[in-house]
């Protein structure tokens, strides 16, 4: 658990409504992390550390009706059944049980990434053809879903799996999927806004002065953790490789705007390890929200749920796209630049000339009205609406 995780997972306002807050760390029972986080670990508060399934039972033996477990782990669609083991304990404890999704999946909202979007690298047949495989695997893999979330298997399954529903449900937007096997009629579900909605609004309150900067969303490259943990290889993508275009698509880019590209280091990233690798410029840690909101201009060269404070600070970006890229990350950065209007560019093949690009306020404003606040009434943060419905209904 890291400082900003701790802070975007509520301990103040639940402490000021009077609950004692402690966090259980559950990541080494369900997904393999880099134990070295690349960032300070919390402080100042309670972290339970389970090693073990074991652990996990005896602690939630202690617990009362009078307590709440709040989950993030597993109540996002399809990561129930992954975390089966660790949710049927959890669940099944004398205690309230909630559920927490503070992100809406706008990363998984376009339809056409499947059928690629980049149709003139196909010819046309081939191109038709893969449109008819992507449709054919989606409707089956739709019609499995209806099957086994239908109202005659899904009791079955969830009483299999020994998983109790949420008793209540705290969603970023009503675009945000809970895992069926955790939702049931009794399950009362609270539309919110997401995590990221509280410090954009914190930074629009506060009276920052723009500079004439472009902000860079660091993204670590190869040398994210997760890459090692997970034993992943990247030959097109060495950390030599990686830095080395990142810094000649800055010098260009500094040079065509006449403005500085200034660093927002990815909140794993520790402090020091970045400023060489990006040719001695300014680097920020911890800091991505103001140095966006300081900035002309944002550059994003992968998926990053920084999109979200891009769109609310309502600042304009530019796309980096590489040769080296996933097709992943590709036709995913595809599809958002064209919902946002955001301009893409290939860093082996830069253009000439560049101007800044301005935002499209009717694409930033449905894109903020699906993923980041719905309601046009203020209800405060989220976890202060997370305490008032957990008061309420005790």
């Amino acid at each position: 658990l890291s400082e900003r995780d701790a802070a975007r997972f509520g301990a103040e306002a639940l402490q000021r409504a009077g609950f004692s807050v402690e966090y259980w760390e559950l990541a080494p029972l369900t997904l393999p992390r880099a134990e070295q986080q690349w960032a300070d670990r919390a402080r100042d508060v309670r972290i339970h550390r389970m090693e073990s399934l074991d652990a996990l039972t005896d602690a939630c033996r202690s617990l009362s009706s009078r307590d709440v477990v709040i989950s993030i782990l597993g109540v996002a669609r399809g990561e129930a059944e992954r975390c089966r083991e660790v949710l049927a304990i959890v669940s099944n404890a004398p205690s309230t049980f909630c559920g927490v999704i503070g992100r809406a999946p706008w990363d998984e909202s376009y339809p056409d990434i499947q059928s690629r979007p980049y149709q003139d690298e196909w010819g046309a047949l081939e191109f038709a053809l893969l449109r008819i495989r992507y449709s054919l695997a989606h409707a089956v893999a739709k019609a499995l879903s209806f099957v086994k979330n239908g109202p005659f298997v899904l009791p079955r399954r969830r009483r299999r799996m020994g998983i109790r529903p949420l008793d209540d449900v705290f969603l970023a937007a009503s675009s945000c999927a809970v895992d069926p096997l955790l939702t049931d009629s009794s399950t009362r579900t609270h539309v919110v806004h997401s995590f990221d909605y509280d410090l954009i609004r914190g930074i629009a309150a506060t009276p920052y002065e723009e500079c004439d900067s472009i902000a860079f969303i660091d993204g670590l490259g190869p040398l994210h953790p997760d890459f090692a943990t997970l034993a992943l290889e990247l030959p097109q993508s060495t950390p030599e490789l990686y830095f080395a275009r990142m810094r000649c698509a800055f010098d260009w880019i500094e040079e065509a705007t006449g403005m500085a590209v200034t660093i927002a280091a990815h909140p794993r990233a520790r402090p020091g390890i970045l400023e060489e690798a990006y040719g001695n410029r300014r680097v920020v840690y911890g800091g991505t929200a103001q140095v966006v909101a300081t900035s002309r201009c944002v550059l994003l060269n992968h998926p990053s749920d920084a999109v979200t404070v891009v769109v609310g600070l309502r600042r304009p970006a530019l796309v980096l796209e590489s040769s080296a890229d996933f097709r992943y990350q590709r036709d995913l950065k595809a599809a958002l630049s064209r919902q946002l209007g955001w301009r893409r560019l290939e860093v082996e093949s830069l253009p000439t000339s560049i101007t800044l690009p301005q935002i499209d306020v009717g694409r930033y404003e449905r894109f903020f009205r699906q993923f980041i606040r719905e309601s046009r009434q203020d209800t405060g943060s989220f976890w202060d609406v997370v305490a008032k419905g957990l008061v309420l209904d005790a």
